[in-house]
C-alpha cells in the first residue's frame, strides 16, 4: 500500500484531501502458471455501508415500544384480532370499550381522540372526573363511592322489574316512559317488547336450570294451565306429569290439598301411579294431608252465619262513620279527645271472609269510647245505628272466639318454619274451645258453637294422622302431650284406648322406615335449615307443663329408637325462648342417637299443614294476567310466575 509524495523540488504542496478508504488486493496463485494472476479487489467502503444499515435496523427493532400515556387507555383495552385480508389471515390491533360493546381497529396515526370522544359522549367519562353515588346504610349515614355504569346490568334489572311488578311488555313503547329513561341516560338501550319477551324467557330458563342443580325450598316449580274440566282425573294427570318431569316421584311423602271433592279423586289416582314407581310409606296411608287453614275457614264461616244479627249494629256504625269525610273527621276528633290513637283506623269486614269480621270487631272495640262520644255529639244523625251495651258485650265475646281462630290461622300459614308439629295442638285447643262454647249461657255463642262443632267433627275424623305424629316427634311434647290432649277431648274412660291406637300408628311408620333404611331404598328427603317457630298460645298451659315433666323412668336393656325416645322425658324449654326452639336442628344434632327416628322426623316435620304458600301463587297469577295482559300464552305466564 503506497501514496505519492513531493519530490522536494520546491513545488507547492497539494491541498489535503480526505483519506481514501484502503483497497486491498489479494492475488491468488493458480498452480504453476507463470502468467500474472488476476487480483480480487475488496471494497471496505461498501462493507461499512452495509454494516451501518444492518446496525440501524437492529437498533430500530431493539428499541422499546413507546409507553401509552393517553387517558383513553383507562377506558379501552387493546387486543390482537385475526382478520382476513385478500385471502390471508393478518394480525391487527383492535381496541374495545370497557363499558359497552364498542370496538374499532387501532390506527396509531389517528391517535386516541376518537376514543376520548366516545367515552365522553356515550359514558360521560371526562378525564380526571369519576361517577359518584350516594347510599345510606342501616344507621342512615350517607356514604359516597364511585361506580361504573353497566348497560347490561341495568337491562337485567329492568327485566326483573317487569317480572316482580307485573308491568306490561309494551311499557318499552310508552312514549313518556321512553322519554323519562332517555332523560336519565340518552344512551340507554331500550329494547322492543319482542326482545323483552325473549329475555324474560331466558331468565326463566336460567332460573330453572339453577333449580335443577339445587332444589330450593318455597319455589314454584310449575304454574300451568289445565285444559278441560278440572276433574280429579285431569288434575292427577297434570300433577304426575310434572312430578315425573322433575324426577321427584320417588321422593314424594305427602300432598297437602284443600277439601274440594275433585282433590279426593285426584289423590287416589296419584297414589296409584306413584305406587307403580316406588312404594309409599304405609301404602300411602299418610299421603293425603288436608289443609288445616281451609278446615278452620269452613268452621268459622259456618259459625258466623248464626251471629250476623249480633254484629249488624257495629257494621252499620262503621259504615256510617266511613261514608263521609266530615263524619270521619268528627270521629277522629272524638278519638283524640278520648286519648286513643288515630293512626290505627277502622276496618270494614267482607262477609265472605271471617277474619275481616274479626279485625272489624277488634278495631271497633278499641274505639268504643270514641263511638259513644260521637253518638252523644249528634244523636239525631246516629240514632239508627246506636250500639247498646249488650251488643258491645256480645261483640267482645265474639272477638275473643275469633281471635283464637285468627291466631292459629296465622301460625299455620308460616312458610319459613315447620308447621306440621303445630297442627295437632292447635286443633285440640280449637276442639276444647268449641266444646266450652257449646255450654255458654249466651244463646248466640251457643248456637254458633254447635254449628262449628258439626263442621269440625266432619273434618276432625278425616285429619291426617301424620300431623299428630309430627306433634309426637316434637321433643318438647312426645307421648305425654298426646295423652294430655286425648284425655281432654275424649275423657278419662276413652283416652287410653285412643292413645294405644295412636302409638300403634307410630310403630307402623317406624317399622316402615326401618325396613326402607335397611334395604337402602328408604324415602330419604333432603333436610332443610329450620327457622324459629312460635306457639300460638300467649301463655302456656300450666296443667300441660306439670303433666309433661313428671318423674319418668328409662327402659332397661337395649331398645329401639322409638322406645328410647318415648322413655326419655320431654325436653324442657324455658318460656322466654320457647318460640326460638328449632325442632329440625334438634333432630339433626341427635341423629346418631336416633338414626331411624331422625329420618322419620325429618320427613314428617317437612309436611306443610296448610296450602297458603301455594294459594299465594294463584293470587300472583291473578295479578300477572290482568286486563292489560289478557292474551299472554301459558308458557310466558309460567315464566313470569316461576322466575
Amino acid at each position: 500500500m503506497t501514496s505519492k509524495e513531493g519530490d522536494g523540488s520546491g513545488s507547492q504542496p497539494m491541498p489535503a484531501s480526505p483519506p481514501a478508504l484502503p483497497v486491498i488486493q489479494v492475488t491468488q496463485p493458480v498452480g504453476n502458471n507463470t502468467q500474472a494472476s488476476r487480483p480480487d479487489v475488496i471494497d471496505l467502503e461498501a462493507i461499512n455501508v452495509r454494516k451501518r444499515k444492518d446496525d440501524t435496523e437492529e437498533d430500530a427493532n431493539a428499541k422499546k415500544q413507546k409507553k401509552t400515556t393517553s387517558p383513553a387507555w383507562e377506558h379501552f383495552t387493546q387486543y390482537n384480532k385475526s382478520v382476513q385480508v385478500k385471502g390471508e389471515m393478518v394480525e391487527e390491533k383492535w381496541v374495545k370499550c370497557n363499558y359497552c360493546s364498542y370496538e374499532v381497529k387501532h390506527n396509531s396515526k389517528n391517535g386516541t381522540s376518537v376514543f376520548l370522544s366516545h367515552t365522553k359522549s356515550q359514558h360521560y367519562k371526562v378525564a380526571g372526573q369519576q361517577l359518584l353515588k350516594v347510599e345510606k346504610d342501616g344507621s342512615c349515614a350517607a356514604s359516597v363511592e364511585t361506580y361504573r355504569y353497566d348497560p347490561e346490568a341495568s337491562l337485567r334489572k329492568f327485566y326483573l322489574a317487569i317480572i316482580m311488578h307485573e308491568y306490561p311488555f309494551n311499557i318499552v313503547e310508552h312514549e313518556y316512559f321512553v322519554e323519562f329513561i332517555k332523560s336519565l341516560r340518552p344512551t340507554f338501550p331500550i329494547k322492543s317488547r319482542t326482545t323483552v319477551r325473549k329475555e324474560l324467557m331466558g331468565i326463566f330458563v336460567e332460573e330453572k336450570n339453577k333449580l335443577y342443580e339445587y332444589f330450593k325450598n318455597k319455589r314454584i316449580v310449575k304454574f300451568m294451565h289445565v285444559e278441560g274440566r278440572h276433574s280429579g282425573a285431569n288434575l292427577a294427570e297434570a300433577f304426575t306429569e310434572t312430578v315425573f318431569r322433575w324426577f321427584i316421584e320417588k321422593k314424594m311423602f305427602s300432598l297437602t290439598l284443600d277439601n274440594a271433592a275433585a282433590n279426593n279423586v285426584a289423590v287416589k289416582d296419584v297414589i296409584a301411579v306413584l305406587k307403580k314407581k316406588s312404594p309409599l310409606v304405609c301404602d300411602g296411608l299418610f299421603f293425603h294431608v288436608r289443609c288445616a287453614n281451609h278446615i278452620l275457614n269452613l268452621v268459622a264461616r259456618d259459625g258466623l252465619k248464626h251471629i250476623g244479627n249480633a254484629i249488624w249494629a257495629i257494621r252499620a256504625f262503621v259504615i256510617a262513620v266511613k261514608s263521609s269525610p266530615l263524619q270521619w273527621e268528627d270521629f277522629i276528633k272524638c278519638a283524640s279527645e278520648c286519648g286513643l290513637s288515630t293512626a290505627r283506623g277502622l276496618s270494614l269486614d267482607v262477609q265472605t271472609r271471617w277474619n275481616s269480621t274479626y279485625h272489624m270487631l277488634k278495631d271497633a272495640i278499641y274505639y268504643r269510647n270514641a263511638f259513644e262520644r260521637l253518638y252523644e255529639t249528634n244523636k239525631r244523625r246516629y240514632v239508627g245505628v246506636k250500639i247498646s251495651d249488650e251488643e258491645w258485650d256480645q261483640a267482645q265475646i265474639l272477638c275473643k272466639c275469633l281471635k283464637r281462630f285468627n291466631d292459629i290461622t296465622e301460625l299455620l300459614s308460616g312458610t319459613s318454619y315447620p308447621t306440621a308439629n303445630l297442627f295437632y295442638q292447635s286443633f285440640c285447643e280449637i276442639k276444647a274451645l268449641i266444646s266450652e262454647w257449646c255450654g255458654c249461657a249466651n244463646g248466640t255463642i251457643r248456637e254458633m258453637a254447635h254449628s262449628m262443632n258439626t263442621k269440625f267433627e266432619k273434618y276432625w275424623n278425616k285429619s291426617n294422622v301424620a300431623l299428630a305424629v309430627a306433634f309426637f316427634l316434637d321433643p318438647r311434647y312426645k307421648r305425654k302431650a298426646i295423652e294430655f290432649y286425648m284425655r281432654k277431648i275424649y275423657g278419662s274412660l276413652l283416652y287410653p284406648g285412643k292413645v294405644e291406637e295412636f302409638i300403634a300408628v307410630v310403630k307402623q311408620m317406624y317399622q316402615a322406615y326401618a325396613c326402607f333404611l335397611e334395604s337402602a331404598t328408604g324415602p330419604i328427603s333432603s333436610a332443610n335449615n329450620a327457622e324459629p317457630n312460635s306457639d300460638f298460645m300467649e301463655q302456656e298451659d300450666d296443667d300441660l307443663q306439670n303433666y309433661l315433666y313428671e318423674t319418668h323412668g328409662l327402659t332397661d336393656g337395649e331398645a329401639s329408637d322409638l322406645e328410647k325416645y318415648m322413655a326419655e322425658p320431654p325436653v324442657r324449654v324455658p318460656k322466654g325462648i320457647s318460640d326460638k326452639f328449632e325442632v329440625l336442628s334438634w333432630w339433626r344434632i341427635h341423629q346418631e342417637v336416633y338414626p331411624v327416628l331422625s329420618v322419620l322426623a325429618r320427613d314428617v316435620l317437612a309436611i306443610q299443614a296448610s296450602i297458603v304458600a301455594s294459594e299465594s301463587a294463584f293470587s300472583a297469577g291473578g295479578r300477572v294476567i290482568d286486563p292489560f295482559r289478557s292474551r299472554l300464552e301459558p308458557e310466558i305466564v309460567e315464566a313470569l310466575v316461576c322466575a
